[in-house]
């Protein structure tokens, strides 16, 4: 029985020790796992009361109460920071912070009953992520198929309430229905715009945006059009406030941690690993945040959405830290432990892997918030675990 006891102990410690070695420590999850418990690290600055990720999500659905009050902490945050003596401390101009709160308290005591019922068909995923924050959803005909499987930014007892999907409506279906305007994209099926045309709906185009101006305006733009100008003014006030915000604590972190230089890469996991470029909104959060600004990375004069990086480029970068960006966690963690090709980069070495949600990084509208929230709180974990 000893030597039995023996090789059971030998392969007992040999698997732990391979368990120990590839488990993915620092790892972050996404969906169900990522909530405010998912972020271990904090930021050193008793000030700077800890951001919640789950009510940046309900104010960018349209909780005016909470955008107002979020908005005047951060901008007591804005003033203390400015009097310990840090520079280039974002915040909203005065007249616009107080332009807000003043929306926020007259939206509160407001009611919708006098609005005139208007219908609208939003062809897009941007222009339903505005309205679903805009409009009680009554006021909605149809949303496009897919939005409702992205319950981590959209809740099924809202979508539910919204029979219809853009793509599976007939023209029958939609005349009975009688939408009096319709969003579309400059890239919308011409059959589609046509059919709508016929009907005597009257149709708007929404660009894509590149930058976080686009989404501000393009709130604001859609707030006036659905009878909501004050509510889409506010949201557009919040979405700046909130990168503020975010803005804020990298200069705190900056600070406290002004020696220690961290690469940190971030990929697009698939068949390929990618980066996006300077024609993305997402490349231009991460170029906010200082990520993937490498010499080597340069992509000022991309012609393409994204940059595709082979193995050897990783090993030239040498990162810190990975930001994985995908839809399934668990397998982008595992293709890239078990990948020999990153087993000598010294964020593989150091357990510094941060997985993102690829849906909500790639989502060019106002939840993009949570993807540069989500992008800091990777380079916080980095920094500080």
């Amino acid at each position: 029985m000893k030597p039995f006891k023996l090789y059971l102990l030998v392969i007992v410690f040999i698997l732990g020790w391979w368990t120990a070695a590839f488990w993915p420590r620092s790892a972050v999850s996404v969906y169900d796992q990522w909530t405010d418990a998912a972020y271990p690290a904090k930021l050193k600055n008793a000030h700077l009361a800890p951001i919640c990720r789950d009510k940046l999500h309900k104010a960018l659905a349209g909780d005016v109460q909470l955008m107002t009050q979020l908005m005047a902490d951060w901008e007591i945050e804005a003033q203390i920071l400015s009097e310990e003596g840090f520079k280039d401390v974002r915040r909203l101009p005065r007249s616009t912070f107080l332009r807000g709160q003043k929306i926020g308290r007259q939206l509160q005591e407001q009611s919708t009953n006098e609005l005139q019922p208007i219908s609208y068909l939003p062809q897009t995923y941007v222009a339903a992520s505005f309205l679903l924050a805009l409009l009680p959803p009554e006021q909605i005909v149809a949303i496009p198929r897919g939005l409702r499987q992205q319950t981590q930014l959209f809740s099924p007892t809202t979508t539910s309430q919204i029979p219809l999907d853009v793509d599976r409506y007939s023209s029958e279906t939609l005349y009975q229905l009688k939408p009096q305007v319709a969003f579309v994209a400059p890239y919308s099926h011409p059959a589609t715009i046509e059919k709508l045309q016929r009907q005597g709906v009257a149709l708007v185009s929404l660009d894509c945006a590149e930058d976080p101006k686009d989404i501000g305006q393009a709130l604001q733009q859609v707030g006036s059009i659905v009878q909501h100008p004050l509510k889409g003014e506010l949201l557009a006030m919040f979405f700046d406030a909130a990168m503020h915000a975010i803005d804020n604590r990298v200069i705190v972190l900056c600070d406290q941690k002004p020696h220690l230089p961290v690469k940190i890469v971030y990929l697009n996991t698939g068949a390929h690993y990618t980066l996006p470029t300077s024609h993305t909104l997402l490349g231009t959060l991460l170029a906010r945040l200082g990520i993937n600004a490498h010499p080597a990375l340069k992509l000022e004069k991309a012609e393409y959405w994204v940059k595709p990086v082979d193995r050897e480029m990783l090993a030239i970068l040498e990162p810190d830290c990975l930001i994985l960006s995908a839809v399934d966690p668990s397998i982008a963690l595992n293709n890239v432990l078990n990948d020999p090709g990153f087993n000598q980069l010294p964020a593989i070495k150091n357990r510094k892997i941060f997985v993102v949600d690829e849906v909500v990084q790639e989502y060019p509208s106002q939840y993009i918030l949570l993807a540069y929230y989500d992008l800091f709180n990777a380079i916080l974990g980095a920094l500080t675990t």
